[in-house]
This record gives C-alpha cells, sequence and structure tokens, in this order.
C-alpha cells in the first residue's frame, strides 16, 4: 500500500498543478482513511496538505471572494494545514511544518488578519530555532 498512496500522492501534486481541485479532493477524500490507518505520519501530513491546496483551489474557483461559502471553505483549508502541521511535528519534519505554516500565514494575510498571520510566522521561526540548537 505504500506505494500506491506515493503514486496518489503524486498524481494529485500533478493535479494541483493542473488546477483540477475537485479531482484532488476526490480522491485524497477517498484515500485519507487508509492512509491515516498506515501511521506514515509524513504521508498523512503531505495528503492533509494537499487536501487543503485542494479545497483552496476548489473555492477560489466557485466561491466569490467576500462570500460566507469563501469563508467557510477557508476555515476547512486551515483545519487541514493545522492536521498537516500536527503529522510534521510528530516526525520532527520541520521543512514540512515550516511549508504549512507559509501557507497558513498566506491565508491569514489573504483575510486580513495580519496578528494571526504574524503569529503564525513566529511560530515557524521559533520551531526552526528549537530545532538548530
Amino acid at each position: 500500500m505504500p506505494c500506491l498512496f506515493e503514486a496518489l500522492k503524486a498524481l494529485c501534486d500533478i493535479l494541483v498543478d493542473l488546477g483540477e481541485y475537485s479531482a484532488v479532493v476526490d480522491l485524497l477524500e477517498g484515500v485519507l482513511p487508509m492512509a491515516l490507518e498506515s501511521g506514515d505520519q509524513y504521508l498523512i501530513g503531505s495528503l492533509y496538505a494537499l487536501l487543503a491546496e485542494g479545497y483552496n483551489g476548489q473555492g477560489n474557483d466557485s466561491y466569490a471572494l467576500d462570500s460566507k461559502e469563501r469563508a467557510q471553505n477557508i476555515n476547512v483549508v486551515t483545519g487541514y494545514l493545522d492536521k498537516a502541521k500536527e503529522a510534521f511535528l510528530q516526525i520532527e519534519d520541520l521543512r514540512g511544518c515550516q511549508e504549512v505554516l507559509t501557507k497558513k500565514a498566506l491565508i491569514f494575510r489573504f483575510r486580513g488578519e495580519e496578528v494571526q498571520a504574524q503569529e503564525t510566522e513566529d511560530m515557524s521561526d521559533s520551531l526552526r530555532r528549537n530545532w538548530t540548537r
């Protein structure tokens, strides 16, 4: 199964690049429960991050910028980014954590939430400092 998950992850990366966000969401929502059972935290973090990208792209394509639905979609995206960060933290993957936190800070900036964006960036800097000691 690990090879299948890695292949699906690669396929989803390609689909994100092609802008096929609904396909990414559909694939990952079907595969994620099995991936969670595998216990591979790197894979789980990567899949959650891709799922967040899928939902973000889907929301950009489907909802008006200031709509209630778009705001709800962004909340789903940040929730999946949090799950990805937690998975990366479990295996002490600094790069994975920082990528997720960078995406989250960008979302906060997009929403005009500068304080949360700065807090997220500070968290990323703190992780980097603590892991390089």
